[in-house]
């Protein structure tokens, strides 16, 4: 059994996507939670199901991905017995600067 945890980021994260779903249907709003925990407990007990995030930036981790409510991205890391939630992200939006640290050179 794997411990899971979100980072406090992604909660916020996970929480704005849920305000602005709620403003338009509460109903597909407490869905959409639903299905993210669903998946935490997934991750709890398989976290190497997901297949892992390629992307073209240099990162400092490996990371794995997972898609729910059809439009949403959850990605995440695994070390040793630990599943960590790094990032809650709508497919939607350029989310880009997030991982883009060509200015931080």
């Amino acid at each position: 059994m794997y411990k899971v945890t979100v980072l406090d980021e992604a909660k916020e994260m996970l929480k704005n996507h849920l305000k602005f779903l709620a403003k338009v249907s509460p109903n597909a709003s407490r869905k959409l939670n639903k299905q993210f925990n669903d998946v935490l407990k997934i991750l709890a007990q398989t976290p190497l199901t997901y297949p892992l995030w390629l992307t073209d930036f240099e990162l400092t981790k490996s990371y794995r991905r997972f898609i729910f409510g059809k439009r949403y991205l959850a990605i995440y890391t695994v070390e040793d017995n630990r599943v960590i939630v790094a990032y809650v992200l709508d497919c939607r939006m350029n989310n880009v600067e997030l991982f883009d640290n060509s200015d931080n050179e």
